[in-house]
């Protein structure tokens, strides 16, 4: 095996080696719809970030870094352990999922690391419970729906009312209105 080969191979082998004696954060590299990197992580809740309790804070978690591997294996999910500065500029050129070393994490990803505002009532994905508010599209925080929300939402209902049954073509007194099951207000 050549010198090269080896190095190499050495590089690789410690993509994947876990540290015993350290702690670890997992992070996530991915690029939103604009071509943005965005950074994700584990995350616990800290609190509420406003009255309504509709937005929570959350900060950065630790993880158990086999728990974290053996998901990402289910899944399909390739990832590599960062904890020297060559792993952290592989990461950076390749994205996807790492465990982060604790003091690399905080000395690379300090933005990252202070506390995220969330929505819990905007679910992304099964996996993904919690969606940082500065991630969101910016039709999250609009009251009323699009057009195209409301022609299929009238569509659903058949163009009828939802608490009588009238519909405009048989009465004329009847004017259809698209609304938020739960009242904005309250979360909706």
């Amino acid at each position: 095996m050549s010198t090269e080969s080896r190095e190499d191979s050495e590089i690789l082998q410690e993509l994947k080696r876990v540290h015993t004696d350290r702690e670890y954060f997992a992070i996530t590299l991915i690029a939103d719809e604009r071509g943005q990197v965005v950074v994700t992580t584990q995350t616990h809740w800290v609190g509420w970030a406003d009255e309504k309790r509709l937005t929570e804070r959350r900060s950065p978690s630790l993880v158990r870094p086999k728990a974290m591997i053996r998901y990402w294996e289910t899944k399909r999910q390739d990832y590599v352990v960062v904890s020297t500065e060559p792993a952290w500029l592989l990461f950076q050129l390749a994205g996807g999922h790492a465990l982060v070393e604790e003091g690399m994490a905080k000395r690379f990803l300090a933005e990252t690391f202070k506390r995220l505002e969330t929505s819990p009532s905007v679910k992304i994905r099964d996996d993904l419970p919690f969606m940082a508010l500065s991630l969101l599209p910016s039709s999250f925080s609009k009251r009323a729906p699009t057009p195209k929300l409301r022609m299929q939402v009238l569509k659903r209902d058949q163009y009828r009312c939802r608490i009588c049954g009238r519909c405009p073509d048989n009465h004329v007194d009847v004017e259809l209105h698209v609304h938020h099951v739960r009242p904005w207000g309250k979360g909706g």
